[in-house]
């Protein structure tokens, strides 16, 4: 039987990054039991060295930009004011670390 998936941003840390910009948002896939099946390779925010950070980095964006549409991190899609404040909730919560070999 196929179990639907659901994306959602995160706060992923990179240990293969440079210690200055480990930190950022990405998109991970989840099953509906919770299972992490997907991180996104792409950042959807601007990187940074930690998570007090990132979130000086996307309130800083938010107050420096009177629009309705951003463009930040790699991903190079754009997104809207209600996206960042959403990323803004999740940074306190559990961090995902990645490994990489």
């Amino acid at each position: 039987m196929f179990k639907r998936k659901r994306v959602q941003p995160c706060v992923c840390v990179r240990e293969s990054e440079p210690p200055s910009s480990r930190y950022a948002i990405r998109e991970i896939t989840l099953t509906e039991d919770g299972v992490i099946v997907a991180i996104s390779p792409n950042a959807l925010s601007p990187k940074a060295s930690s998570s007090a950070e990132l979130r000086e980095k996307l309130l800083q964006l938010l107050a420096e930009n009177g629009v309705e549409h951003f463009h930040c991190g790699e991903a190079g899609r754009p997104f809207t004011r209600p996206d960042i404040e959403a990323w803004l909730r999740v940074i306190g919560q559990p961090v995902l670390k990645v490994l990489e070999r």
